[in-house]
């Protein structure tokens, strides 16, 4: 920015000194105060327009070579503002952009388990989108193909004529016995195009509730334990899980209220006498199970030796 403000000022000592040495009387330089000090008196010397500078040149018939200069000198000013007015809309949004949480499950381990969480592309945008507005930008992607890799080129643009590009670039996956090998770059290219996207935007994105368990997936747990004699066990299992994703999915294994309170019942009716030992150790098997694996633990523990022991001592 210094540098175009001396060249502005240099240029406009050259139109003064133009102006003055054409004045060939006392009255034709009372008849032009105002035009001489146009410059100094409008605008302060650190926000120096060229296009006033441009416009003077030509009402005084200046010679086409300096003309260029001024011109070239308005060009590089235009650029810097615009260059500023994108920095500032660029620090504007991503001071209210959020958190892009990780929604999707994407792979499976061996074991059947979900390898991991990722943000499609769509939704990043759909999430964006109006913040991106309200700030002036727009964005293309465009995509290449050397010889086995993906380049994704994000490229940013801001109303005021300032554009950015962000580069991505990655090697084919590998083919997998699900994806031939049009799905094979198809799938790097959406890998690609994303984190061009994110990267361009300074986006990031995170697994589903960093800050902790949600307040609903807490309460449903509390409303099934209380029904548990003792659910010490289950409560240190659920005191592991830290997010949400999984503490929901988790939560929909574990025995249900009704499935408690129709082993309460069975203890109570049957007025078995157990020990306190005994009492645990069963509430702690019931904890370990699933409500899937239930009904079949119930009637393994009726053929216990256990059960029948004290059913027939009661």
């Amino acid at each position: 920015m210094a540098d175009i403000n001396d060249g502005i000022r240099i240029e406009a000592e050259e139109i003064k000194r133009e102006d003055g040495s054409g004045a060939n009387s006392q009255d034709e330089t009372r008849a032009k105060p105002d035009k001489q000090n146009v410059i100094s008196e409008q605008e302060p010397s650190s926000v120096i327009n060229p296009l006033a500078l441009i416009d003077k040149a030509i009402s005084m018939n200046l010679d086409v070579d300096k003309l260029e200069k001024l011109m070239e000198l308005q060009e590089r000013w235009d650029k810097n503002q615009a260059k500023k007015a994108f920095d500032e809309s660029m620090m504007g949004f991503q001071s209210e952009c959020p958190i892009i949480q990780r929604q999707k499950e994407g792979g499976v381990t061996k074991d059947g388990q979900v390898a991991y969480m990722y943000a499609p592309l769509e939704a990043i945008v759909a999430q964006v989108k109006p913040l991106l507005a309200k700030y002036g930008f727009s964005s293309l992607i465009k995509t290449e193909f050397p010889e086995g890799k993906v380049r994704a080129i994000c490229v940013v643009r801001h109303k005021q004529g300032h554009s950015e590009e962000s580069i991505m670039e990655v090697p084919l996956m590998r083919q997998t016995g699900v994806m031939n090998d049009s799905q094979v770059v198809a799938a790097t290219v959406t890998f690609a195009k994303r984190y061009a996207y994110c990267n361009a935007y300074g986006i990031m994105t995170a697994d589903e509730d960093v800050d902790g368990i949600a307040e609903d997936l807490l309460k449903q747990f509390d409303d099934i334990i209380k029904n548990y004699a003792n659910s010490d066990y289950i409560k240190k299992v659920a005191g592991t899980i830290e997010k949400s994703s999984k503490f929901k999915k988790w939560l929909a294994t574990v025995p249900t209220a009704e499935q408690a309170q129709q082993l309460r019942e069975l203890l109570t009716e049957n007025a078995i006498n157990l020990s306190e030992e005994q009492h645990d150790f069963i509430w702690l098997n019931f904890q370990k199970q699933t409500n899937q694996s239930f009904d079949r633990w119930l009637k393994g523990f009726k053929s216990s030796k256990l059960y029948k022991e004290k059913e027939i001592n009661k």
